[in-house]
């Protein structure tokens, strides 16, 4: 297959508007970001996360919601990021009792409505570690933004100078206009195909092998989990019953207690420990099966982008070359 390159600067034009499009609202101000410092959601939100949050209004919050707010006892600077298990009323206003993940019992303090900064929306694993990495790392932080900065504004200066002179500006659009014409963008389909069905057997025997919906020999009669597998699970229940652990990872070759439902419709699934956790619960809850097609999607679309040089090449059409065979029969085009 071969593909123009006005297709693909539609591509990539998409692309940026995309981004555009998810980085507006930090403009704005209905999103803001947090890193998370401590454990107290853990396995879903680990130190060192970065989460997003989304501005709401405290009246369409409902239990089960995973809220940021104004530290109760008043620390400068610091933002609490607790799941919401109940929910009160005083003098006509909200009050939210929240509670970790990961805490045995629920918070001994309420939240106010007043008090609340937004709706936890999405969570990015271990980008909380990189403004750290950055301030504690000068040479680092010079190389990987204030270089590419630089390089930038200089093409920009360079640019313009250029684009100045009329005459000059014509020569530099006309070359390249023929550089388009004569760059192409091929893509070897049958080479893709092998590489993404190959890769998609191979996880789905890891992955599928690993993973269990609602079956019985998940939860023993004691009401424990065994991982028995090479790789850590998660189990995820139905049953979102947010006093209790309804969710939590189980390591390699152990165990954990967990309480069974007596509802029958609840559902309970253990897959593999490969997405981060919050990712696994957000699809859970539209479909169990999806956590598992996700997985095997997610890593097959992962290693074919890894796998690019092989099934992708650009070619620059009428570019002389000519064949030089050395002793040991090798070829080389120049």
């Amino acid at each position: 297959m071969i593909v123009k390159a006005s297709h693909m600067n539609i591509t990539l034009a998409f692309l940026v508007l995309l981004l555009f499009c998810l980085v507006f609202p930090f403009f704005v101000g209905y999103t803001k970001t947090f890193i998370v410092l401590s454990g107290s959601m853990m396995p879903m939100m680990m130190p060192g996360d970065m989460i997003i949050t989304n501005t709401i209004n405290p009246e369409n919050l409902k239990v089960g919601d995973v809220i940021a707010f104004q530290d109760p006892y008043g620390a400068h600077n610091t933002i609490v990021t607790h799941r919401i298990i109940s929910i009160g009323d005083s003098s006509g206003s909200r009050i939210f009792q929240t509670k970790g993940d990961a805490n045995g019992s629920p918070d001994v303090f309420s939240v106010p409505a007043a008090t609340v900064i937004g709706k936890l929306v999405f969570v990015l694993p271990l980008v909380g570690y990189l403004p750290g990495f950055l301030k504690d790392n000068p040479i680092v932080y010079v190389l990987a933004i204030i270089v590419p900065v630089l390089l930038l504004i200089f093409s920009e200066i360079q640019n313009i100078i250029d684009y100045s002179n009329s005459i000059r500006a014509r020569k530099i659009e006309k070359l390249n206009k023929k550089i388009v014409r004569k760059t192409l963008h091929i893509i070897k389909e049958h080479k893709l195909a092998k590489i993404m069905l190959i890769s998609g057997i191979i996880l789905s025997c890891l992955v599928i092998p690993n993973t269990r919906v609602n079956d019985q020999t998940i939860i023993k009669q004691d009401g424990t989990i065994h991982n028995s597998g090479y790789f850590p699970i998660v189990y995820i229940s139905t049953n979102n019953d947010y006093t209790k652990h309804w969710y939590g990872v189980v390591t390699s070759n152990n165990e954990t207690l967990v309480e069974k439902s007596e509802n029958k419709s609840d559902k309970i699934i253990s897959l593999p420990y490969i997405l981060p956790v919050y990712w696994l619960l957000i699809m859970a809850k539209i479909n169990p099966y999806l956590p598992i097609i996700t997985e095997i999607c997610l890593y097959t679309l992962l290693i074919t982008f890894i796998a690019v040089p092989l099934w992708y090449q650009k070619k620059t059409i009428g570019k002389k070359s000519r064949k030089i065979k050395t002793v040991g029969g090798a070829i080389w085009r120049i």
